[in-house]
């Protein structure tokens, strides 16, 4: 079965600019090649900002995962059984950042959950779409 290959960097920092500004994504539905992704933050800690990220096949994407509160969260893809795990980072702390490039192989639609325990159940999911 074809997977992503991972190629996951260790906890990086974003670009300065970027870590206290709201997170701008692509225009709906638009591949984008690098991806800023926010856990937390505001009144709700259990969600990702933006909750939908749509990538093109076969393109290397620059994912940046920053902790927007002062719970731990994780950033996980899955394969369409649920356990396969297509892509990982994880950041601990608020302010806290992690960034890895993925290449997503096989198109189709993959939900994204944080793994820290009741985080799912809580609402923090969300979708990513791999596009021809």
């Amino acid at each position: 079965m074809a997977t992503m290959r991972l190629g996951l960097a260790a906890v990086v920092c974003l670009v300065a600019a970027g870590c206290g500004s709201p997170v701008t994504p692509s225009p709906p539905g638009q591949p984008a090649s690098v991806v800023t992704i926010a856990a937390g933050g505001d009144a709700d800690v259990y969600h990702y900002d933006p909750p939908t990220v749509t990538v093109r096949l076969n393109t290397p994407v620059e994912v940046h995962f920053v902790d927007h509160d002062v719970v731990d969260h994780t950033w996980t893809v899955f394969d369409g059984d649920g356990t396969t795990v297509l892509a990982n980072l994880t950041v601990a702390k608020e302010g806290d950042e992690a960034s890895g490039s993925f290449t997503f192989t096989k198109a189709g639609t993959y939900q994204f959950w944080c793994t820290i325990p009741g985080h799912k159940g809580f609402g923090e999911v969300g979708r990513l779409t791999v596009t021809p």
